[in-house]
């Protein structure tokens, strides 16, 4: 407690003197918070991976990455290890750091060089070009010799006699420390002054570098002020010294082309939860201090009321850790947390648009996945676009796709390293599943556009379409390129030509009725330009999703088209009757149902000619009347779509009938809850949920009656005289902690979440968007164990409604974290 106490005083210090110290520099956020950098979006496009003849077989077929528009993606090189860090040498040749092990008392590793002679682009062969090394996680060149960084070292090697082997080793530096966790090294060569750059990870999650330990035991460590920094040293091994400090695993390293400045990534601490704290990409200056181990963002304390950060020695602060915090720069861009940055390339070449030009790419390894920390998707490459000097930053997904969803669950590839080589081709390396190097290549033919499409439209509704097609770089050579718009998705021409409204500038402008079925529309425009045999192309798409405009009406007063209603055995054949419980119109559905044995169910199925496709409906609701039934001592009433049934009387949402009410009861049922089945597609991504079937079974005896049976939409509201059944909280303890999917997902005025305690516990329940930022509370503070329901009305924290999109809700009680997404459609 004292500690904590005075951890505050200090936390509330900390502020007042930087607030102070800064408040007239006019920084875009105030020290002691941060912000995750403004995103821009590059309008990526699903892009097959180019898989050379002889690799077919040894990847998973139909292997798609997102690219912009304009660039492609080949198979370069597999049958790798563990391939990191990447470096061109003076040959020309692409060379990279084969690791296979993090395994400090193995000498495993190797440098593999990727040779494409016949420029194919493809390497012709890889080859060891020098072996034996420890934990080799990057290389640079310099002159004629090629520079690897240990985990405990710095080795210059040199290939005499020019067989592509480099023979001749020499050991530059040793003793670099090399414990624990973060052994990896990277390395970076400043040519022009001749120095060489290594980073130095901590060896702990949280710990000083005079107070060391080893985060796999708790062991401490030798003391030394190089955990944790930057080393530089002069290009023969000499003149060591510490470059910079406050780095927990600082990864990637590069020289910007026009200032000459070091830029670095870093990786944040793991026990603040998922949201805490954001990485890192930032100039690293002579003598500067990063915020490692007592500051995050632009100063914002670590907590150190967490356990195991209370006491590992850190506090109290002294008077020269407050003043390393103060010095502590804004950094130039911030990611989401754990998302683990670490290649780091800049672009100089011109066979990439302009705006490409000395922007730093970055090989995101992180993500969400099982086992990672992190609650949004990575698993990329990024781009940062900025001034050289760090302003203006704006962060951009450049190429994506390495999992096959985006919660992560099944991740394919995991980008390490970022290189390009002197024609101006960008190289990515994967080190986890797919060992494999990909080359990107952008076409002389380059565009962008812009398509003004609603996110989500409703069957019956008019849409009008507003497509600009701006040509950037065009083949000189080439013929006039010719722009076309696919708009078959929405019942348009396969083949709709662009106006050239101005030079380079192509339009279109064109009204279409939207029909059904419900799902997903793609919109496409093709661009196109011949050159000298070859033909440049460029894809462009966007999704719309189609919704419902009206409910499903499947019976009132009779059933409707195209529907019939069969019984079984046991069960009498359902008719239309006046003379009872009627709940709207003129009629109600009679079922006399019994039992055909102790064992057996009764049912009635209601069966359509066609399958009725269910995408864009929430749910199911119908008017249920018990009317005279008999129901035995454990009553069964389900309702099954498609053999995917939900019981109405013990199932998860409650008991939604009560079979003492002579009256009319409302039941809606979210279509999660039946996990609607595919029907067959070529792809999943054109698949579509279906209902072929609806059956009500049960054992309870008598006559019932049935009113008002409907697959309904967001905007659909129950009649005003209906009595919705409310199922309360339930009081028992739950064992476990839960969190269930919304309903009705997607939803358009409210939704209703559940989640239950195992035990007390202090709780924060939130939605966040998909780049991580929270946007909602919806629920905080201490909860008692329970099970527990709110509603929540696609409203942020201000009161505004939210856009339409898919958004994160999470629930977070001390070290355990439940994620779901939901669907929010205006």
């Amino acid at each position: 407690m004292y500690h904590r106490l005075r951890f505050c005083i200090l936390r509330v210090s900390i502020y007042l003197t930087i607030a102070v110290s800064l408040s007239a520099q006019g920084v875009e956020y105030s020290p002691g918070t941060y912000r995750l950098t403004p995103t821009t979006d590059l309008q990526l496009q699903p892009t097959p991976v180019q898989v050379p003849a002889r690799f077919l077989g040894e990847v998973p077929e139909g292997l798609v990455l997102n690219l912009p528009p304009g660039f492609s993606v080949k198979l370069y090189a597999i049958g790798l290890r563990r391939p990191r860090q990447m470096a061109v040498g003076p040959d020309g040749v692409l060379y990279v750091a084969n690791m296979k092990r993090y395994d400090l008392n193995e000498n495993d590793s190797e440098i593999v060089a990727l040779p494409d002679r016949d420029r194919d682009g493809v390497a012709d062969t890889a080859y060891v070009a020098a072996g034996g090394l420890h934990m080799a996680n990057s290389l640079a060149f310099h002159g004629d010799a090629m520079y690897v960084a240990e985990a405990d070292g710095i080795v210059r090697l040199r290939d005499e006699d020019g067989d592509g082997l480099f023979e001749q080793r020499v050991v530059l530096v040793k003793d670099i420390p090399a414990r624990g966790w973060h052994t990896t090294r990277t390395i970076a060569i400043d040519a022009e002054a001749e120095k060489i750059y290594v980073g130095v990870g901590a060896p702990c999650d949280l710990c000083r570098s005079e107070r060391p330990f080893d985060r796999a035991t708790l062991n401490p460590l030798p003391a030394t002020p190089e955990w944790g920094s930057v080393l530089q040293f002069d290009i023969d091994g000499g003149g060591r010294r510490i470059y910079a400090t406050g780095m927990r695993n600082v990864v990637g390293l590069a020289l910007h082309p026009v200032t000459k400045q070091l830029w670095g990534t870093h990786n944040g601490h793991d026990r603040e939860g998922p949201d805490l704290p954001p990485e890192w990409i930032d100039i690293i200056l002579e003598g500067g201090f990063m915020g490692f181990p007592f500051v995050y963002g632009y100063r914002v304390p670590v907590d150190f009321s967490i356990d195991l950060y209370r006491d590992v020695g850190i506090l109290p602060l002294t008077r020269q850790d407050s003043l390393l915090i103060e010095s502590q720069r804004r950094p130039v861009a911030l990611i989401p947390a754990h998302l683990a940055p670490l290649g780091m390339h800049f672009y100089t070449q011109d066979r990439f648009p302009e705006q490409y030009r000395n922007a730093a790419f970055v090989a995101v390894h992180g993500g969400q996945t099982g086992g990672n920390l992190a609650v949004v998707p990575g698993f990329k490459v990024t781009a940062l676009l900025s001034e050289p000097d760090g302003s203006e930053a704006r962060v951009a997904d450049f190429l994506t796709g390495f999992g096959t969803d985006d919660k992560g669950s099944h991740v394919w590839g995991k980008p390490a390293g970022v290189m390009s080589d002197d024609e101006g081709f960008l190289y990515v390396t994967s080190d986890h599943r797919l060992n494999a190097v990909f080359r990107v290549e952008a076409t002389p033919l380059s565009a962008s556009w812009s398509l003004d499409l609603p996110d989500t439209t409703a069957i019956g509704s008019h849409l009008a379409l507003v497509v600009t097609v701006r040509i950037t770089r065009s083949d000189p050579d080439g013929q006039p390129p010719v722009v076309v718009a696919d708009l078959s998705a929405v019942r348009g021409g396969a083949a709709v030509p662009l106006e050239a409204t101005a030079a380079g500038v192509y339009e279109l402008e064109t009204t279409l009725d939207v029909h059904g079925p419900t799902g997903l529309r793609t919109i496409q425009v093709h661009l196109e330009q011949n050159a000298d045999s070859q033909v440049h192309r460029v894809l462009f798409s966007q999704a719309m999703f189609v919704a419902p405009g009206a409910d499903v009406r499947i019976l009132d007063d009779e059933l409707a088209d195209g529907w019939r209603v069969t019984s079984e055995e046991g069960t009498e054949p359902p008719r239309f009757v006046s003379d009872g419980p009627v709940f709207s119109g003129s009629s109600s559905l009679a079922l006399r149902v019994e039992p055909p044995s102790f064992f057996r169910n009764w049912s009635v199925r209601l069966q359509p000619q066609e399958p009725v496709v269910t995408e864009g409906y929430t749910g199911l609701r119908f008017a249920f009347h018990p009317n005279d039934v008999e129901a035995p001592t454990v009553p069964v009433l389900a309702v099954s779509i498609d053999s995917l049934t939900v019981d109405l009387v013990r199932g998860p949402l409650g008991p939604l009938v009560d079979f003492r009410r002579q009256e009319w009861q409302i039941v809606e049922l979210p279509l999660s809850a039946f996990d609607v089945p595919y029907q067959d597609a070529a792809s999943r991504h054109d698949a579509v949920s279906v209902m072929e079937t609806l059956v009500f079974e049960g054992n309870v005896s008598g006559t019932l009656h049935l009113d008002d049976v409907r697959l309904v939409t967001p905007q659909s509201k129950p009649p005003a005289q209906t009595a919705v059944v409310e199922v309360a909280g339930s009081t028992d303890r739950p064992s476990t902690i839960s969190l269930s999917q919304n309903a009705p997902n997607p939803f358009n005025s409210s939704t209703l979440i559940e989640f239950s305690l195992a035990s007390d516990s202090d709780v924060l329940l939130a939605v966040y968007n998909l780049a991580g930022q929270r946007v909602a509370v919806l629920t905080q503070g201490t909860r008692p164990a329970g099970a527990y329901r709110l509603f929540w009305e696609g409203v942020d924290d201000t009161g505004l409604e939210m856009a339409s999109g898919v958004y994160l809700y999470r629930l977070r009680t001390g070290q355990q974290v439940l994620t779901r997404r939901l669907l929010l459609l205006r």
